[in-house]
């Protein structure tokens, strides 16, 4: 391990399973899964479930989900594209006709199809052997009991208010007018009861059931998502894409996500010999950044929607 001057993190070991997520109440979730005896696509969900509550400025139940799955028995990776379309009243002339030059990024304007719980279920139903309603009881749990609010979340919240001009998100957000502060104990009963209703009805609530009606309600004048574009949703099991470096293959997502800019990345940096440069060193830093500078203007330029 290198000595730069400041800590690193010990490397995770372990013999039946690692589970990696960006709050440690999801990897307690996932980690309680495994042992109990079920499989990756079952610990994956229980993971995502509770960083829908412990990381609402990242995940939620009406955002997307794009999974990687390697089945060791075929030795086959898989990719699920569990991506939501931007509603079909969308166009460029209706942005216009609200005001807009510009892509707005916060309102009704930008929801589009909550794609990840369509997905849950896709997964589990492949490579699933937990019922949906017992892999949400920890996040149920969370969202009723509360968790200590993250440094990071709170300062999401408190940097986003200005910008946000909805009266509801800011009932649930910050309550009292301002965010809570780090440690809080934070609780979320309405969307504990969402999950409830999820793990006793079924994904179908989000795409033709009350939550679905009661998305459609409220874009109806405000947004461009329809009934019929929740109705309408099916996410995709696809090929994913990959690339040979230093004798390993590479696995990433492909469009719509940026999965290729990682690959890009990559495939440019396999003609230099990384492991002569010392680890920081400004060489090799430099090297890694015109990379990923490469990668990402060639993403920006070439990489869309492939089904628009």
């Amino acid at each position: 391990m290198p000595t730069l001057g400041y800590a690193f993190r010990p490397v995770a070991l372990g013999r039946a399973g690692l589970v990696a997520a960006a709050h440690p109440l999801a990897v307690l979730a996932g980690v309680d899964v495994l042992r109990a005896g079920g499989t990756a696509a079952d610990a994956a969900v229980a993971v995502n479930a509770v960083l829908a509550v412990t990381q609402p400025n990242n995940c939620g139940l009406g955002g997307d989900f794009f999974c990687l799955y390697y089945e060791a028995a075929t030795r086959r990776v898989h990719c699920l594209a569990g991506a939501g379309r931007s509603g079909s009243r969308a166009t460029l002339d209706a942005l216009r006709q609200r005001g807009h030059r510009a892509l707005p990024t916060l309102g009704p304007l930008t929801v589009s199809v909550p794609g990840c719980v369509r997905a849950w279920a896709m997964l589990l139903e492949r490579f699933g052997t937990r019922p949906l309603g017992a892999l949400l009881e920890p996040a149920i749990h969370y969202a009723e009991q509360g968790f200590p609010l993250t440094t990071l979340v709170s300062q999401a919240i408190e940097e986003l208010a200005p910008d946000n001009p909805d009266p509801e998100w800011h009932r649930v957000f910050r309550p009292g007018g301002r965010a809570p502060a780090p440690g809080t104990l934070f609780r979320q009963p309405d969307l504990a009861r969402t999950l409830r209703a999820l793990a006793a009805e079924g994904p179908d609530l989000f795409y033709t059931g009350r939550v679905a009606a009661a998305i459609a309600a409220r874009l109806a004048d405000d947004g461009f998502l329809t009934a019929e574009d929740l109705a309408t949703h099916a996410g995709a099991w696809e090929a994913p894409i990959h690339v040979a470096y230093r004798g390993r293959t590479v696995w990433q997502t492909p469009p719509p996500t940026q999965g290729v800019a990682a690959l890009l990345g990559l495939a440019l940096l396999e003609g230099f010999a990384l492991a002569e440069l010392p680890v920081h060193s400004a060489d090799h830093l430099h090297l890694l950044i015109e990379a990923v500078k490469l990668a990402y203007a060639d993403r920006d330029r070439w990489i869309a929607d492939p089904a628009v």
